[in-house]
């Protein structure tokens, strides 16, 4: 019995001794994070609180039938003290000296070790306490934390909510995109709903505009010209309609949108002015004359370049300046069209380009 009550003391005493050194190093550690630290390391802290406060419950729990097994062995040892004692009343008689003395030993010896059991009893009642302290004080930090945490976020969302107004011009779909996948952290936050709705609308609206950004840069196509332009004047024109979730624009994205659908209309347009410029060209008699005749000198270039002038440069007597004005300085790849038949013509006048076949094979119905 000895032996057995012994050795659960020292293991209780282990346990005790190793979660009081971690628990101390824990809050030796423990600094909130001052305002304004990142939003990331403030979850990882309040994950780590936690953790920390499950495992303390473990250990309190470990304690409490600690306590348990101690009051039952401290209970066991009473009722042996208690035998022995009866036993040597009753035997005390007919016992030598020697017996006797045997048997005051062993009520000793037991009650020493039911001395020992009431200490560590105390012990254990003590590290309770502060165990159970220490919990909420882990609680209370996490708390904080949670309070901090709800504070960023409003803040974030607040930053994030001002972001779906800016303009298109402004904005990159990636940037969207990971909004959206982030949005579940203001789910808690009033609004949220119409927030999710509200990006999403967005960022649709963002993938047309740069599908027009794009369609001025790249090849005319008319049926794809007509199609995004159609959409741009849509969205450009419609109506607030929360129902059918679409959302008011901004100023600034009805100004992106309106500059959008301005460029993409004049598309068109702007192909029919250059191919007139290259059929004028092409049609002139004097340019006829010189590119037919015999001679290819220098100087029946020159004459060529001479008599093309009158189209490529802009002057009092032809609208060139208002063409390129309206379209090719509105239109990005009609402008590097033009610049490019300027180019070719200038280094072969005697000859057609290679580039206005391109132009004048493009449908504009």
């Amino acid at each position: 019995m000895l032996s057995i009550v012994t050795l659960e003391i020292m293991k209780i005493n282990r346990i005790i001794m190793i979660n009081h050194i971690l628990l101390t190093s824990l809050l030796l550690f423990i600094v909130l994070p001052s305002f304004g630290q990142d939003y990331e390391k403030v979850l990882r802290e309040q994950q780590n609180f936690k953790e920390q406060i499950v495992k303390q419950e473990k250990d309190s729990i470990n304690i409490t039938k600690s306590l348990i097994a101690v009051k039952a062995a401290s209970e066991r040892l009473k009722a042996d003290i208690e035998a022995l004692r009866k036993e040597q009343e009753m035997l005390e008689r007919g016992l030598s000296e020697e017996v006797i003395a045997e048997k005051e030993k062993t009520v000793g010896g037991l009650k020493e070790e039911l001395a020992k059991l009431s200490k560590t009893l105390e012990t254990l009642k003590s590290r309770q306490q502060a165990k159970t302290m220490q919990i909420a004080d882990l609680k209370k930090h996490t708390s904080d934390l949670n309070v901090y945490k709800g504070d960023i976020a409003k803040l974030d969302y607040e930053k994030c909510k001002a972001m779906l107004k800016m303009p298109y011009s402004k904005l990159d779909v990636e940037t969207l995109q990971g909004m959206m996948a982030s949005a579940n952290q203001f789910k808690l936050i009033s609004g949220f709903e119409d927030y999710k709705q509200r990006l999403a609308f967005t960022l649709k609206n963002k993938h047309l505009y740069d599908q027009g950004r794009s369609l001025l840069t790249t090849s005319y196509n008319y049926d794809r010209t007509i199609n995004i332009g159609l959409k741009v004047r849509t969205l450009r024109t419609q109506k607030a309609n929360d129902a059918k979730k679409m959302f008011a624009l901004s100023d600034e994205q009805k100004d992106d949108l309106y500059d959008l659908d301005l460029r993409i209309s004049r598309y068109t347009g702007g192909i029919k002015e250059l191919q007139k410029i290259v059929i004028n060209i092409n049609k002139d008699r004097d340019v006829k004359h010189i590119r037919y005749g015999k001679e290819k000198t220098s100087d029946a270039a020159s004459a060529c370049k001479e008599a093309i002038k009158k189209y490529l440069v802009p002057s009092e007597t032809n609208k060139l300046q208002y063409v390129i004005d309206r379209y090719f300085s509105m239109i990005p790849y009609l402008g590097g069209l033009f610049d490019q038949y300027k180019h070719e013509l200038s280094d072969n006048p005697l000859f057609e380009t290679k580039i206005e076949k391109e132009i004048l094979n493009y449908v504009t119905k």
